[in-house]
């Protein structure tokens, strides 16, 4: 599955299911574009333990992600 599949499916995940959705992936950078991509609206902050929280709205809902390098 590539990143950008990926980073859709956890964003239909967070929107269905009202969580934070936790990804693993391999480039924390190209996961962030790809959600910027999607997304309606899109933004970002960096946690101290490297991750990268990414909330945003798509089509008027809103979805929240945690990107996590594997």
């Amino acid at each position: 599955m590539n990143t950008e599949t990926t980073i859709e499916s956890a964003i239909a995940r967070s929107i269905s299911h009202n969580e934070i959705v936790r990804v693993n992936v391999p480039d924390i950078g190209a996961a962030r574009d790809a959600a910027g991509l999607i997304a309606d609206e899109c933004d970002d902050a960096r946690e101290n333990d490297g991750s990268l929280d990414v909330w945003g709205v798509l089509d008027g809902s809103d979805f929240r992600i945690r990107l996590v390098t594997q």
